[in-house]
């Protein structure tokens, strides 16, 4: 794991005290130490074997089929999940297994950009268009405010904590949805950080499921697999 930043007006050791006192040099050490680390990771994930690619991805979605079995055990839950972009894991094939599980699905739509995102009813194999940032999405069918949310990462931390790719979208989201639903940041295990120095708007995430393990934060037992 890497923690270490390119250059600091303030040591990385210290940015954590540092964070809250509103000093604005700091403030802007840390969003650059982020950025640098979001870069470096998905560089890393750009570098992967494109024939390992197919197999982490199934690891991390069997994962993930068990982590929603644990947190909505015998119910019909709808579920946010995703569509993969920027290298993020292909978890395409463990959605038409949560379908046919009778789980929900829903895909998010950026309506607005630097907004909440919408999230609408989709099952695997329905016609999709691109959002306002170009992504596929559901365009038609009303608005749903799903139970958990699976969303991607760049990077997590040790507190549960994720570093996603710098729009911010899912911790707009899950701010305006009381009660928030229970979310699940998925992606590669080289992402893990000691810290992502998390700000005030960043909402951890209630489980980590990499290709590795399952980490369980906010209350859930907090033992990896």
């Amino acid at each position: 794991m890497s923690d270490r930043p390119a250059k600091f007006a303030s040591p990385a050791c210290t940015l954590h005290e540092w964070q809250e006192t509103g000093d604005a040099s700091v403030a802007a050490d840390i969003r650059g130490w982020r950025q640098h680390e979001r870069e470096r990771l998905i560089a890393l994930r750009a570098a992967i074997d494109p024939g390992d690619l197919q197999s982490l991805a199934a690891a991390i979605g069997a994962q993930l089929c068990i982590a929603l079995d644990e947190l909505a055990p015998g119910r019909k839950a709808c579920i946010a999940v995703y569509w993969p972009i920027r290298g993020e894991p292909d978890l395409r094939p463990s959605y038409e297994v949560l379908a046919s599980r009778n789980y929900e699905l829903c895909l998010p739509v950026v309506v607005e950009k630097d907004s909440a995102l919408e999230f609408r009813c989709w099952r695997p194999g329905e016609q999709l268009s691109p959002d306002r940032l170009r992504i596929p999405a559901p365009q038609a069918g009303n608005a749903v405010r799903p139970d958990l949310i699976v969303a991607p990462f760049v990077g997590f931390d040790q507190r549960g904590f994720r570093l996603g790719n710098g729009g911010g979208y899912y911790d707009r989201t899950l701010a305006e949805l009381s009660p928030a639903p229970l979310l699940i940041a998925t992606g590669y295990a080289h992402g893990e950080l000691r810290t992502i120095y998390p700000q005030v708007h960043d909402i951890p995430a209630d489980m980590v499921v990499t290709e590795n393990a399952i980490r369980r934060f906010r209350g859930l037992a907090e033992t990896p697999e």
